[in-house]
């Protein structure tokens, strides 16, 4: 029985198995396949034909496909951007753009794993390969073995400008590393040369004449390599009708640019979504295009969201190195994953981390959490609310530090009679024990609770409701002093009291502030303030020392028992958030001018009294700033709360 060809068809999910893997399909035996596409990461651990497009093509012709998707395979594995083994068949106008990678002893290729005997003709690969110790590598073809002893591949092309390695060290395997290689007509290019008129010219003059398409470049397609085309160059075929929409939207001074994958579930729970390099290069560009329209230096974020049906446990994203090579390059200042499970926000330093650790494509997974396995203490101070995992892995490696922040959010509905000041995340440490998260808040708005981190490990929802005598229920400040109290930012003034009306000493603003951003205070510090003493406050006086929140008052002085000023509270503040980056969006229209006592403000405090009056931070009073006023205990506890449940 002739099996049936395949013919315009493709698939975009991630693939995973064992023996014969590809996107598209695992074993080609005696299968023709044409016009046909997979966007999605297959991997597969130990031996095995993986490849993107198809696994195994034996006997099979292939023509005018490709594959999108990363490769990775085990040991020993024949690996391929488009297909892993081919014995016997001929590919001709196909091309792979993911990277490939390849275990120990494998054959490893850019467009081909292993090669034998299969007539080659007028393809390219531009991916990244990376294969293990002994492997048979190589930016277009792993290992090519031909009967009458030579390679039957001709005008094919790898991308020189792709990193290639073996066993983790950059070598020049352009010709593979296997007997029987003819590199005659395989042709290494750099990006900008595969990019350009000539290239695709030089395609279309070597296509089959079987084929009724052209070779063509279509903005906004396959980051501006050739594809091919339905009549003519002008047109995009089957490319752009599977190009996932970007969605664009701008909030204040950021625009986001969103694209969308659908994840697969298996029968433990686990969510699998891959995106493609293109999805990623579609929304950078675009979000930059719209930033540039909007001007003012609008911030630029790059988002992708899983889909995901009911009954997920763990949504795994799974991004190409190269796409997230390209987010961190790029002019986004953040990279969002939405999923049922949590939002995940890395910043841009976070970024620049995950793309400099990475040495493989990047997984990024939430998780929800078995509580039964946490201490009782910590269960009891959690009562059965949710518990998170979050993680960053690439290859074998696990990226938990970042030298950045990242912002997660997750969903909860509160219960009867919850305060929504007292939701809290706590960090499950080390140790089993659960610690408070300052800077979360709870948006009733979108029934999720966030906060901001720099590292990844288990978290959970809370409930930390805290009372002081002298705080009535329906004082203005009530909520905003439960706010801080529950977060650990403030244990009041001692007898169950907060002393809202007392002045704020320089001292209790400085330790409030930095309690409510996570910045720890110096344990042993070498250079401190000359009237730093020793008590509660001498570790944050160093810290805010070294990292330039604080100068002092002069003289080696940081005057902690005196009564603060609004400038030098909002001075201090300016300096901490921006420290952290943390610094909140412009989006009030005013300036200082607005007010009558601009001229008021000193010169040392005009940079973040002007910052905070146009962000919203600052509204003044009866059209007045008044920088030198001193601010109370309940002041305090509302401008942190304002800042941080925005």
């Amino acid at each position: 029985m002739i099996p049936v060809p395949i013919n315009n068809s493709h698939s975009s999910g991630k693939v995973s198995g064992g023996n014969d893997a590809g996107g598209l399909v695992g074993n080609g035996e005696a299968m023709n396949v044409y016009c046909s596409y997979a966007l999605g990461n297959v991997e597969v651990n130990g031996y095995a034909n993986v490849g993107g497009l198809i696994g195994y093509n034996s006997n099979g012709r292939l023509l005018d496909n490709y594959a999108a998707g990363s490769v990775n395979g085990g040991g020993g594995a024949s690996v391929g951007g488009l297909v892993g083994r081919c014995v016997d068949g001929s590919m001709y106008d196909n091309y792979a753009s993911g990277n490939v990678t390849g275990g120990n002893s494998s054959y490893t290729g850019g467009l081909i794993g292993r090669d034998k005997s299969c007539t080659v003709s007028n393809n390219y690969a531009l991916g990244n390969v990376n294969a293990g110790a002994g492997a048979h590598a190589g930016g277009f073809v792993g290992l090519c073995v031909y009967d009458p002893g030579t390679c039957g591949i001709s005008y094919g092309y790898w991308n020189s400008s792709a990193d290639q390695k073996i066993n983790n060290a950059a070598v020049d395997i352009k010709k593979g590393v296997g007997e029987g290689v003819d590199d005659t007509y395989l042709t290494a290019k750099t990006s900008e040369e595969m990019k350009s008129a000539a290239f695709t010219a030089l395609l279309n003059e070597h296509k089959s004449a079987d084929t009724l398409k052209l070779w063509g470049n279509v903005s906004g397609i396959n980051n501006g390599y050739p594809i091919m085309t339905l009549n003519s160059p002008a047109e995009a075929g089957t490319v752009a009708a599977v190009t996932p929409k970007t969605e664009i939207t701008v909030s204040g001074n950021t625009v986001t640019a969103s694209t969308s994958t659908t994840a697969t579930v298996d029968s433990s729970g686990k969510a699998t979504a891959s995106v493609t390099q293109a999805q990623v290069n579609e929304i950078i560009s675009k979000a930059v295009e719209e930033a540039a329209k909007q001007g003012n230096g609008a911030a630029v974020v790059a988002e992708i969201k899983v889909e995901v049906s009911a009954g997920a446990k763990t949504v795994e994203t799974d991004l190409p190195k190269m796409a997230v090579d390209a987010v961190a390059k790029s002019n986004a200042e953040a990279l969002t994953v939405s999923t049922p499970i949590a939002s995940i926000m890395f910043g841009k330093e976070a970024l620049d981390t995950i793309a400099g650790e990475a040495t493989a494509d990047v997984k990024i997974a939430a998780s929800k959490v078995d509580p039964g396995n946490l201490d009782q203490e910590t269960k009891q101070a959690i009562d059965d609310r949710p518990v998170f995992n979050f993680s960053v892995t690439s290859g074998d490696k696990t990226i938990s530090q970042f030298n950045g922040n990242v912002t997660v959010s997750v969903p909860y509905t509160p219960r009867t009679g919850e305060d929504t000041s007292a939701i809290v995340i706590y960090y499950i440490n080390a140790e089993g024990k659960a610690e408070i998260v300052s800077n979360c808040a709870y948006d009733p708005a979108t029934g999720t609770i966030s906060y901001t981190t720099n590292h990844f490990s288990t978290y959970a929802v809370g409930y930390n409701k805290v009372g002081f005598n002298d705080v009535s229920a329906n004082s203005w400040y009530a909520k905003a002093v439960s706010f801080i109290a529950a977060r650990g930012i403030t244990t009041g003034t001692g007898n169950g009291n907060y002393s809202p009306d007392t002045k704020l000493t320089r001292g209790e603003f400085l330790v409030m502030m930095m309690r409510a951003y996570g910045i720890i205070p110096d344990k042993s510090p070498k250079d401190n303030f000359a009237d730093a003493g020793s008590t509660y406050y001498t570790g944050y006086l160093a810290a805010a020392k070294r990292l330039g929140i604080s100068g002092g008052v002069g003289n080696n002085m940081f005057a902690p028992e005196r009564k603060i000023t609004r400038q030098e509270m909002f001075t201090l503040l300016y300096n901490a958030l921006k420290v952290i980056g943390q610094l909140p969006e412009w989006n009030s229209g005013k300036k200082l001018s607005n007010f009558s006592d601009a001229e008021q403000v000193a010169s040392w405090a005009k940079d973040a009294m002007t910052f905070f009056v146009g962000s919203g931070t600052i509204s003044g009073s009866g059209g007045k700033l008044s920088p030198a006023g001193t601010a109370t205990r309940a002041e305090m506890a509302q401008i942190i709360y304002n800042l941080l449940s925005k």
